[in-house]
Parts: C-alpha cells; sequence; structure tokens
C-alpha cells in the first residue's frame, strides 16, 4: 500500500553492530557495508536484536552477549546510525519485546488444564522493569537522530503482557520469539502508524 521495498537479514547468534559476540564479525561487516553501499535518499533501518529477560541469560554461552548492555554497545548504534543519516537515511531501533519463562505450548489451554500458567503473562509495569536499565543507557547515550520504536504498545494489552492475545491465539512461537500472527495482527499496523507519525513514510 505504501510502495514499500523491503530487505530483511536474520543471522542466528550474531548480533548486528555487536562484532564482539561469537564468530560473526565477518558476516556483520559485510551486512554494514552492504546496507551503506545500496542505501538511498529516505530509506529507513531498523535495528532489532534479542534482549534477554528470561532465565536464558544465565546460559554460559550468552556470558559474552552485550547487546544495548553497555555504554559501547550504544556508541556502536550511534556510528552507524551516523553514516546511514550522511546517506540520507533514517535509524530505527526496536526496542526489546517481553520474554517468558514457558513456552507457548504450556499457555495453551486443554481440557485436562483449564487454567492457564501463571508464568504465561507479566504485569506491563515487570516488563518495563526488566528493561529499565536498558531505558537509562538509551536516555544517556543514544544520539538523538535515532528513532525508538516500542513493540510493547501493540502487544501488551490492559496493562498486560501474555504469551497469547485475548483471542488464545500465540503471539509467541516460544519463550521469547514474536510469532507471525503477533506480527501481522499487531506489531506491523502500529510499526507503520509509528512510521508515517514520524514523517518516515508516505500515507499514500
Amino acid at each position: 500500500n505504501h510502495g514499500l521495498g523491503i530487505f530483511s537479514v536474520s543471522i542466528t547468534s550474531c548480533i548486528f553492530l555487536d562484532n564482539k559476540f561469537g564468530d560473526c564479525r565477518n558476516s556483520q561487516a559485510n551486512l554494514e557495508k552492504h546496507i551503506l553501499e545500496n542505501m538511498k535518499q529516505g530509506d529507513i533501518v531498523a535495528i532489532s536484536n534479542r534482549y534477554h529477560t528470561n532465565s536464558d541469560r544465565k546460559s554460559p554461552e550468552l556470558i559474552d552477549y552485550s547487546w544495548m548492555k553497555s555504554q559501547r554497545s550504544i556508541k556502536e548504534i550511534n556510528n552507524f546510525a551516523n553514516k546511514v543519516s550522511a546517506k540520507g537515511g533514517h535509524t530505527i531501533l526496536f526496542m526489546p519485546t517481553p520474554e517468558f519463562e514457558v513456552p507457548v505450548e504450556m499457555c495453551r489451554p486443554v481440557w485436562f488444564k483449564p487454567f492457564k500458567d501463571s508464568n504465561c503473562s507479566k504485569p506491563l509495569s515487570q516488563v518495563k522493569e526488566e528493561v529499565s536499565t536498558l531505558g537509562a543507557l538509551l536516555k544517556s547515550h543514544l544520539d538523538n537522530k535515532i528513532y525508538v520504536y516500542d513493540p510493547t504498545n501493540a502487544i501488551c494489552k490492559n496493562k498486560t503482557c501474555s504469551v497469547l492475545d485475548h483471542e488464545n491465539k500465540p503471539l509467541y512461537v516460544d519463550k521469547d520469539y514474536i510469532s507471525d500472527y503477533a506480527n501481522s495482527k499487531y506489531i506491523y499496523p502500529d510499526f507503520t502508524s509509528f512510521l508515517i507519525k514520524k514523517g518516515l513514510l508516505g500515507t499514500r
């Protein structure tokens, strides 16, 4: 409806703009080079990486995972955004989506278990508290030319964040990854409205 072309890349276990985590240096450097070389006036780069808030964060393999947990990480985002801006583009940073301790299968109602596990939802206030350190970092160090989009505004209803929506349809495919349904039903229309409100997307 908006005449858009979308280029999307996801590399498992690699954090865009944090080349010090895992064996990702070359792939991330090549991706950054591709984006900047093909950037056109008015293009938008949206950055979204996982920000661990559930018990997975204690895993040994994530000990060096530093995405948006230090000034250095924020500095990497700022440096990239400056390069994008120099090309006439815009950078949007996605805030993390809520994470849970139980998979979606544990939350679907069944005849022999009519009540949901208490871990299938959490107050929005708890979700905000889980990322409060990140919020403080962004407020103090993120370049003000970078737009920040918070998807919790779209998927958390009545001040509650849940694995399932009010129709018992899954917003997640597991404990932390958003489902295609959640993206199309809730996040896409909200994100589109965000882009229009910020003047980054036409209304034709």
